[in-house]
């Protein structure tokens, strides 16, 4: 009978950790499409910073839409610095501000990434557990 428990309860933690790790990996998936995110963002303001005042340019307006958009102050751009508040940021100041952001991000990446790979360790463990248990008789 106590091995039956231990079976249950070993069943019950693998179930638990599976689960966690399945949230663990949705989190590292959003983690690095913000840095994707973040990177494409740098790349398009080293583009910004040739274009001159009065330039033309197609700005989106969202779900592949564009309009035409006429440059007014090339060196300044607004930022969302957090908690949905834009500031208007000089232009090479925002692209430090978003380096910065993406190291931060790239460095909770690195964490989440060895508690990933310690966790499936944990699980193969379990795993294993559960398959000696079975075994015996």
């Amino acid at each position: 009978m106590e091995r039956k428990k231990e079976l249950e309860e070993n069943y019950v933690k693998l179930n638990l950790m599976k689960n966690q790790l399945n949230n663990m990996l949705v989190e590292k998936n959003i983690l690095e499409t913000k840095i994707n995110e973040i990177s494409t963002t740098i790349e398009t303001i080293e583009e910004i910073k040739k274009l001159k005042k009065n330039d033309e340019v197609w700005s989106s307006v969202g779900s592949g839409a564009y309009m035409s958009a006429t440059i007014k102050d090339p060196d300044k751009i607004m930022i969302n610095i957090g908690a949905n508040t834009l500031m208007k940021k000089a232009i090479d100041k925002a692209k430090e501000f978003l380096e910065k952001k993406a190291d931060e991000l790239k460095a909770l990446d690195q964490q989440l990434t060895a508690k990933i790979i310690q966790f499936s360790d944990e699980i193969k463990e379990t795993e294993n557990k559960i398959r000696e248990l079975v075994g015996e008789k």
